[in-house]
């Protein structure tokens, strides 16, 4: 399962190296994810436009409904949204 997440650049800092644990939004995002035992990545890596910066993907194990996993991360401080694309429907 997939969530894409929206988060504050300011902060957590901008693009994927700011998701560490230099900032206490970082850290708390990071162990958020880690605790749902997905993995994190940018999802426009190397864009130029700072805006794109906030746009984070989370790969989840598993294809449960991801409501809970959506609800623990906008607990999360510096996260403005978080979804859950729908599964594309054949042509």
């Amino acid at each position: 399962m997939r969530i894409t997440l929206i988060v504050d650049a300011e902060r957590l800092g901008r693009g994927p190296a700011a998701l560490d644990d230099r900032t206490e939004a970082g850290a708390e995002l990071l162990a958020c994810v880690r605790g749902l035992g997905g993995r994190i990545r940018a999802l426009h890596p190397g864009a130029s436009d700072p805006a794109l910066s906030a746009f984070f993907e989370i790969e989840l194990p598993g294809t449960s409904a991801p409501q809970r996993a959506i609800s623990d991360l906008l607990d999360c401080q510096g996260v403005t949204a978080a979804y859950a694309k729908p599964a594309d429907e054949p042509p």
